[in-house]
């Protein structure tokens, strides 16, 4: 860069010597930035507040200074002073940690939704690995906390769900009826079912209800699984979670090598139900036996698809009976909050099939929730300390904004004279090719001390 000046030209070493200088000083004299940090990293929260205001003053669409005013906020509990500092940094720059102290604040007012919102928004800004891991472990406790909640106001204001409203191509599938199996094979009709909803969603067409409601519906009405299945018991089942359609299913042994799965299609408005023909097979092949009974519920919701919907629908995710069994049983255990024991399993399945990504997602999920002590409900108070601790190894100032940022302000620089670049040589001189250190500073205006 070659600053143009008419005035006395001061020796090249002097050129060298305030150039020099000016960097000391920006090595001695860290930014507001990075001084505010420092400040927070202290608990020193009025005084970080101030020096990120004083970046802000500087540079007023600082997304990184608005941000970290918001979290120091949030820190001293003024939720509203948060809030406002936070959607001012997104606006500037979407930002993964700023979603993420939204929706501590939306959680701390038991915004549940608003709050799940934000930190899957945070998510799919890629936050560093630690932060996703803690995101996604405690969204998994979230979002069933608000499920309950969703599903106990539904439970109570019964008499005034309105069925026109339920869309008219959403399909809740129960869980399959596993009271015929062997207790060493119950887990199967939770995969199975679990599988038969993932199949479903696969179709643009339709709508499907995410069954963390059905099962809360289970808990919170004390249903069997024979209940589930029974096309009295369905069309309330379908008001109460927002299901028009609903897809019942009943796993059976035959002898000890075969299952059949059968079910049905229940209209939750007019009470009307279709079967769709059953389905057996051998336990080594029991994803065909899902498969085909998907595609007779298909055709029994009147259903055209699309060869793109047929292919995805017929991909097999894992082969092996031992892992798929194992998975089954994780979600077992899982849903009976036995989370340590549910982890073992999930990494049995994973084990069995290194391929299987639906064991190993449900793994890492409960392997962080673990971890971080998050136990069976929300705790925003502890998830908050979580995020802070990981922050304060992930996040750190950046040296080189932190450097230009202090060269652009020092206001008594003296200017180069003539046509000379930064290290005061002319432009006759010969190329530079030696190593002039690792940070490269770009200066543009007048150097006199104004801007």
């Amino acid at each position: 860069m070659r600053v143009r000046r008419n005035i006395a030209r001061p020796p090249a070493a002097a050129a060298l010597i305030l150039l020099g200088m000016a960097l000391l000083v920006t090595g001695c004299a860290p930014g507001h930035y990075a001084q505010g940090r420092r400040a927070a990293a202290g608990q020193r929260f009025d005084e970080a507040a101030r020096l990120y205001y004083q970046e802000i003053a500087a540079d007023p669409a600082s997304a990184r200074a608005w941000r970290e005013i918001g979290v120091v906020r949030y820190e001293q509990g003024n939720l509203a002073a948060a809030e406002e500092a936070l959607k001012q940094a997104v606006a500037i720059e979407p930002d993964a940690r700023a979603h993420l102290y939204l929706g501590l604040i939306h959680e701390q007012r038991n915004a549940y939704d608003l709050a799940i919102l934000s930190y899957r928004s945070a998510l799919g800004l890629q936050p560093p690995q630690q932060t996703r891991q803690l995101i996604d472990s405690y969204l998994d406790v979230l979002v069933r906390a608000h499920v309950e909640q969703e599903i106990q106001n539904a439970l109570a204001n019964e008499a005034q769900i309105d069925p026109a409203v339920i869309p008219a191509n959403s399909v809740a599938v129960m869980t399959f009826d596993a009271s015929q199996l062997p207790a060493e094979l119950a887990p199967l009709s939770l995969g199975l079912s679990d599988f038969t909803a993932q199949d479903l969603a696969k179709i643009g067409s339709l709508v499907v209800v995410d069954r963390l409601k059905i099962d809360a519906v289970r808990r919170e009405l004390e249903l069997a699984g024979s209940d589930l299945v029974d096309p009295a018991t369905a069309p309330r089942i379908g008001r109460l979670v927002g299901g028009r359609r609903i897809v019942t299913g009943s796993v059976l042994a035959l002898g000890d090598d075969r299952i059949r799965l059968s079910g049905a299609v229940v209209d939750a408005i007019d009470r009307s139900a279709g079967y769709p023909e059953q389905t057996d097979g051998d336990l080594a092949e029991f994803f065909r036996v899902q498969k085909d009974f998907v595609f007779r519920v298909v055709s029994e919701l009147g259903i055209a698809l699309t060869p793109e919907e047929r292919a995805a629908i017929e991909e097999v995710p894992t082969e092996s009976y031992l892992a798929f069994m194992a998975y089954c049983r994780g979600l077992a255990l899982r849903e009976q909050g036995l989370f340590h024991e549910a982890a073992t399993e999930f990494r049995t399945a994973t084990g069995a099939d290194r391929s299987f990504g639906a064991a190993a997602a449900a793994g890492e999920s409960l392997a962080g929730r673990i971890a971080a002590g998050f136990g069976s409900g929300p705790d925003a108070g502890r998830f908050a300390a979580a995020v802070s601790e990981v922050a304060s190894v992930e996040l750190s100032a950046d040296p080189l904004a932190d450097a230009q940022a202090n060269l652009l302000r020092i206001q008594s620089f003296v200017p180069l004279a003539g046509e000379f670049d930064l290290l005061g040589l002319p432009p006759s001189a010969p190329p530079r090719t030696g190593d002039y250190g690792r940070v490269v500073i770009q200066i543009r205006g007048n150097l006199d001390g104004g801007y």
